[in-house]
């Protein structure tokens, strides 16, 4: 009467301070993986976009952005995921293979291809009819690195003054 008998449904005694090392292990791994030679969050700005194509429901464009790398390892880009906000609302999006390697304490211009709505040009149209002096632009996104598991997210902002015939004046 006084022999345990384990049974497959039954824990091993233990067997949580086994898991709980497990799970830190690889919480720990991850970390580590992702501190190689990346301290600070590179710097992503948006250079230029230029329309490629456009149907009735859809519009491609070519999106240049430039990645600057403010570590000393270089930064080897396998791809990246991004959204283009103009006056507070989405207006392109993507994801691409881009595969890239920034320098060191370096930059470089990654070329993708982004997508947005008819609804999505619409409404950036009637917002260049209004009286608004400045487009106010934001760039978000997540680069995803060719050695490490996660992803690095970034976001950027900037303001672009229109001359006044742009502006519905």
């Amino acid at each position: 009467m006084g022999k345990t008998i384990i049974g497959p449904w039954q824990p091993v005694r233990g067997a949580r301070i086994h898991h709980s090392s497990l799970v830190l292990f690889l919480l720990l791994l991850t970390a580590g993986c992702a501190s190689l030679g990346v301290k600070e969050t590179p710097l992503v700005t948006l250079v230029d976009f230029a329309l490629q194509e456009a149907t009735l429901f859809e519009q491609r464009y070519r999106i240049r952005l430039r990645v600057r790398n403010p570590n000393a390892s270089e930064l080897r880009i396998a791809g990246i995921r991004y959204a283009i906000e103009i006056n507070g609302q989405e207006f392109i999006d993507g994801v691409g293979a881009s595969e890239a390697t920034v320098p060191g304490y370096g930059e470089t211009v990654v070329e993708v291809t982004g997508i947005s709505t008819l609804f999505g040009l619409l409404r950036q149209l009637q917002e260049l009819r209004s009286e608004r002096r400045t487009l106010d632009y934001r760039v978000t996104g997540a680069l995803q690195l060719e050695d490490v598991l996660s992803r690095i997210p970034f976001s950027s902002a900037g303001s672009i003054e229109l001359p006044p015939q742009a502006s519905g004046t």
